[in-house]
């Protein structure tokens, strides 16, 4: 049962410490380090790590951060902050349907309120408790009645740790229906107000935070900003994740958005000196853990710290940059350690880690100063990956229930004839191990016709996050269309996606799978977006 609350909001919010606990603090409260020992080869470090408790989040990607994607970033790093795709909150509204087939009403009476209807919201919002916290869960509307019931599904029903609202998005879709980075537009602040208000009496205490750009079209200068985060904040906003660029609602696509207008980190220094209470995150042209790192904790060079910062602050805008050379105007050079804001409290990763997910496999080590990293081979990542497609898409090959498809989590119910089939007979035999040791020919030797249980959607969205883990290797052109030759194959698709990626890896070279991710202190003469050569 799903009941929208009009009351006021509890003075308290929610906010996530480093093991992804919820953690109640007023305002003007600091969330304290645990103090746990760190490892003696980076002690100091790790030391004021821990205390400073910043954190490394994955940036919501249409079409990317789907759960599969989302349980690949949670076996490469147990700390990092995982967040949804987009939830349209007209989506979950209207499939919250009653039964009597109307649009649920957001009344506190009992007799309005509607019947949660889970099996359909299950789609656009469950995940895997046991592992994907902390997780943030991002809703894009622009009702706020809407945004009210959404977000009390989402805190009640599902229990995320976080909810953002999307002001961000300039995609053309998204703008006709008058929501995401449009809502940064003069016009349309009150309505994000008024929405950010909805969301927070519906939360449960649940922190409530905003996604959004540096600027809008031709309001790109800082008083611009500043109005629009104190009118935000005096909503009841206290988390931003600032996207350093301006966004260009016309004339630019959403992939040229993401590299035509200019990174202006420095802007956001600004907003959290002016801001002191209010907690900030950078997002945009972060290539890696060490950028991320350095951002969030400042660098430790040769300048002078208040010279070399007063000179971020106040010459930033030539064009090529004269602090970091950027060609086109953008500046991207992080705070020396001492003069880093307090209220800057991470960094986002996004297309870096889509591209390249090997690279978050020393978030844990590097960023957050644990002791170990939870992998450290692309064999021990794929075999935790192998093993989490057989329990969520389990093999179709071995039932005769072919009026029923596997197209989504969960996987229906079916009941088995025999424990495997021809074709996947040796690897299952092998207890499903990362193995060359199977015969590829009876797949070519299994004919006839074959009924197709499992859908090409659930092969895609199994398949395409771990598209990346050999970037930059020699192997992984071959890899990548190895994966997409197996896909269309109907005749091995009911085996499932843990097979076909199985089959797959047969052309990597054991030592690629076996050899050792490369610490990232380590990758001083590498490019952080590029993985070295073997």
């Amino acid at each position: 049962m799903v009941t929208v609350r009009n009351g006021p909001a509890s003075p308290k919010r929610n906010k996530l410490n480093n093991h992804g606990e919820d953690v109640d603090v007023d305002d003007d409260d600091e969330i304290i380090g645990d103090g746990d020992s760190s490892p003696q080869l980076r002690q100091a470090e790790h030391t004021q790590q821990k205390h400073a408790k910043k954190s490394l989040h994955i940036a919501p990607m249409i079409r990317v951060t789907n759960r599969e994607f989302r349980q690949l970033m949670r076996i490469l790093s147990k700390r990092c902050v995982l967040w949804t795709e987009m939830v349209v909150d007209e989506t979950i509204f209207y499939c919250s349907k009653s039964k009597s087939k109307s649009p649920p009403s957001t009344s506190t009476d009992d007799a309005a309120t509607s019947t949660f209807n889970r099996e359909k919201v299950d789609v656009h919002l469950d995940y895997d408790r046991s592992t994907e916290h902390p997780i943030v869960c991002q809703i894009g509307g622009i009702d706020p009645e809407h945004t009210a019931y959404t977000s009390r599904i989402v805190v009640d029903e599902y229990g995320y740790d976080e909810i953002n609202l999307n002001m961000d998005c300039p995609s053309d879709r998204v703008q006709g229906k008058e929501f995401g980075a449009i809502l940064m537009k003069d016009d349309k602040v009150n309505r994000a107000c008024e929405i950010i208000q909805s969301m927070k009496k519906n939360s449960n205490n649940v922190t409530i935070s905003v996604k959004c750009r540096i600027g809008i079209d031709d309001d790109e200068n800082y008083e611009f900003i500043h109005q629009l985060i104190q009118r935000l904040h005096k909503a009841g906003c206290n988390k931003f994740y600032m996207h350093a660029r301006k966004v260009l609602l016309k004339g630019l696509s959403p992939i040229q958005n993401r590299i035509v207008p200019p990174l202006n980190y420095p802007i956001v220094y600004r907003l959290c000196e002016d801001f002191p209470k209010i907690e900030f995150y950078i997002n945009g042209g972060i290539s890696g853990l060490r950028a991320a790192k350095r951002l969030a904790y400042g660098y430790d060079g040769e300048e002078k710290g208040e010279d070399k910062d007063s000179n971020i602050k106040n010459n930033h805008h030539s064009v090529p940059c004269t602090i970091c050379n950027y060609p086109n105007g953008s500046c991207i050079v992080p705070l020396s350690k001492v003069n880093v804001p307090s209220n800057l409290r991470g960094c986002m990763l996004g297309r870096a880690v889509m591209d390249n997910p090997s690279l978050l496999w020393d978030c844990d080590v590097y960023f957050y100063g644990d002791d170990s990293n939870p992998c450290r081979t692309r064999r021990e990542v794929l075999t935790q990956y192998i093993n989490y497609l057989e329990r969520v898409y389990p093999r179709r090959c071995c039932d005769d229930q072919d009026n029923i498809q596997t197209n989504r989590i969960p996987s229906p119910s079916v009941r088995k004839t025999k424990d495997y089939c021809e074709v996947c007979s040796d690897w299952r035999k092998n207890n499903c191990l990362i193995t060359s040791n199977f015969d590829s020919n009876k797949i070519n030797n299994n004919g006839g016709k074959v009924k197709v249980k499992i859908t090409s959607h659930v092969m895609q969205r199994s398949i395409r996050p771990i598209l990346g883990l050999f970037f930059g290797l020699s192997t992984s052109k071959a890899f990548r269309r190895k994966c997409e030759e197996l896909i269309a194959d109907k005749r091995i698709r009911n085996c499932g996606p843990a097979f076909v990626l199985i089959s797959a890896l047969r052309i990597v070279p054991d030592e690629v799978l076996d050899k050792e991710f490369i610490r990232t202190e380590d990758l001083s003469n590498v490019i952080e977006h590029v993985s070295p050569q073997l």
